[in-house]
């Protein structure tokens, strides 16, 4: 934040109202994708046991596949700021473009086998819930939750299960989990 606060670009300083906003996109940009993108793994490794072995050894890589397989952000409107073609269309400066992040995801020219989950998935050029997901400060904070969320729970607690998930109804922009009944068995 400091860095935010003395950071100066052809003289001009972010204003008061911009470093708020950057300040509340830093704390809780990443909360909803993290926590969604969790009931997603683990119900994807619940179903995937196979998977599931691989884990501790993959924890990097897992947490990528994590976020493939999950895609907590389903979609995302951009403005082109230039003219631009890509794949044979042309998109006009000014014009409207939806990302569909599940789609990009699921690409057969992006992904081998992209419809299986698999944490050995390596390279994994997903989509994310960002454009910038490999750069962004919440990009990292994300890995390095999600990485500490799973040592921390599916190691110490190996039968944890996610149950069938209750997905939010009617949602166009979250694949977000209203709730998922998880099982495990207790210790002392």
């Amino acid at each position: 934040m400091t860095a935010l606060v003395e950071a100066e670009v052809d003289g001009d300083k972010l204003t008061h109202d911009e470093i708020a906003a950057f300040f509340v996109l830093l704390s809780v940009a990443g909360n909803d994708t993290t926590r969604h993108t969790t009931s997603h793994a683990l119900r994807a490794l619940t179903l995937n046991p196979d998977q599931r072995a691989l884990l501790p050894e993959h924890l990097p890589t897992a947490v990528e596949e994590f976020v493939r397989w999950a895609t907590p952000v389903l979609t995302f409107r951009r403005t082109a700021t230039r003219h631009v073609e890509l794949h044979g269309q042309r998109i006009g400066e000014g014009e409207k473009v939806v990302l569909f992040y599940h789609s990009g995801n699921r690409d057969e020219d992006g992904f081998a086998d992209p419809w299986r989950f698999d944490v050995t998935r390596d390279p994994n050029h997903h989509v994310g819930s960002a454009a910038a997901a490999r750069t962004t400060v919440s990009a990292h904070r994300w890995r390095a939750c999600s990485c500490a969320r799973f040592s921390a729970s599916c190691f110490p607690v190996p039968d944890i299960e996610g149950g069938e998930p209750e997905l939010f109804k009617g949602a166009a922009f979250i694949h977000g989990v209203k709730r998922m009944p998880c099982s495990f068995t207790p210790t002392a």
